[in-house]
């Protein structure tokens, strides 16, 4: 029996042996099992997870470039400003939260007391400020995106130099909505129940895509020169719905319905392809000197198209204004192949000194037959 068990283990050795021989590498070493070093950290740091600053009580003071954030919404206790900029380089992310004011003497939400470069403020509510929203008017070449500014005691977002403003909302502020300095770009911004829409000091400046509505004065001001109002709606304002500078552009903008006029501009203007309907005063009046209103429409104003001065007005259709064009004795204007349709006082009232071109009236079937520079009238 000892025998049998003997010989069956040395048969099953020998085939083991048989098979590692067999199988190529089976039986090769697996290398050393000693660690090359001490084991490396697989985590990351704090910092590393979240590389910025939280802000979680005010006051703040930002005395370092960096990036940061709000980690829930913050009110200041009264008369004290929220957070204070003293850095070049910083972005402050307000989370979707809010930043409040606590009343008492005037404060800003955020504030930039000393000149500084490339601040931006985002994502976030600045409300019931005492003083303003945000008072940057010393931050240059900044940024501020996707704000909604409200009922500030003062003027809800104040800009420095070549700044940019974007998807802003401005509402219920004591001041203006936006106040900028020249060379900023605004844009897709609304601005309503403030006392100036946008307002801007400065020459150079783009506001494009934006709304003025319901303001206690102006809807857009631009002080300045050279400056460019595009695809803008301004409307129910209690003056002027746009007013500009001199050398300005005021392009397929929209006025309706405000207590002045619709478009003011001071020399050497271009108003083109714009609206200008229900104003209580003109829905177009230009300054003294070469002005060119071309493309527009004006309905239900006191006075369609009123030039002051040596304006070329051409190709506009005025109609069911008081006065569709009126155009002050020797003025020097340029008036041609514009279309005047059912005007309480007067189609065209176009005095002497101006160049005026034939007026064609009820032109029926036969228009086709006079100059093509001639004005009609029906």
């Amino acid at each position: 029996m000892k025998s049998m068990f003997t010989a069956s283990v040395t048969n099953s050795l020998w085939l083991l042996a048989l098979v590692l021989a067999l199988t190529p590498g089976a039986a090769l070493g697996q290398g050393s099992l000693t660690p090359p070093g001490a084991p490396a950290p697989t985590m990351k740091t704090l910092t590393q997870v979240e590389p910025r600053t939280p802000i979680d009580s005010l006051p703040c003071i930002i005395d370092q470039s960096g990036s940061y954030y709000l980690t829930s919404n913050l009110t200041a206790a009264p008369g004290v400003n929220g957070i204070s900029v003293a850095a070049d380089h910083v972005t402050i992310d307000l989370g979707g939260f809010a930043l409040l004011g606590g009343g008492g003497a005037a404060a800003a939400g955020i504030n930039v007391p000393a000149a500084q470069r490339d601040l931006n403020v985002r994502n976030g509510t600045i409300a019931s400020w005492s003083g303003q929203g945000i008072l940057a008017s010393n931050a240059h070449n900044s940024q501020f995106e996707h704000l909604r500014i409200a009922s500030n005691g003062s003027v809800g977002l104040q800009a420095g130099q070549a700044c940019a403003i974007r998807d802003c909302v401005l509402e219920a502020n004591q001041g203006d909505g936006i106040n900028a300095a020249e060379r900023c770009l605004i844009k897709d911004c609304e601005s309503s129940g403030n006392s100036n829409g946008f307002q801007v000091q400065g020459n150079g400046t783009r506001i494009t895509d934006c709304v003025a509505a319901d303001n206690t004065l102006t809807g857009i001001v631009v002080t300045g020169v050279i400056g460019t109002i595009t695809t803008c709606t301004a409307t129910s304002n209690g003056q002027d719905g746009i007013n500009v500078g001199s050398g300005c552009r005021v392009d397929q903008c929209t006025v309706i319905i405000n207590g002045r006029h619709g478009i003011f501009t001071q020399d050497g203007c271009t108003v083109k392809n714009c609206t200008a309907n229900g104003n209580v005063g003109d829905g177009i009046q230009v300054g003294l000197s070469c002005c060119w209103v071309n493309g527009n429409t004006t309905n239900g104003n006191v006075i369609g198209i009123h030039s002051t001065g040596n304006a070329r007005i051409d190709d506009n259709i005025v109609y069911s204004n008081g006065t569709g064009i009126l155009c002050e004795l020797n003025a020097g204007s340029f008036v041609v192949r514009n279309t005047a349709h059912s005007n309480n006082v007067s189609n065209y009232d176009v005095r002497g000194g101006n160049n005026f071109a034939m007026v064609v009236n009820n032109p029926g079937m036969g228009f086709a037959n006079q100059t093509p520079w001639s004005n009609f009238s029906y």
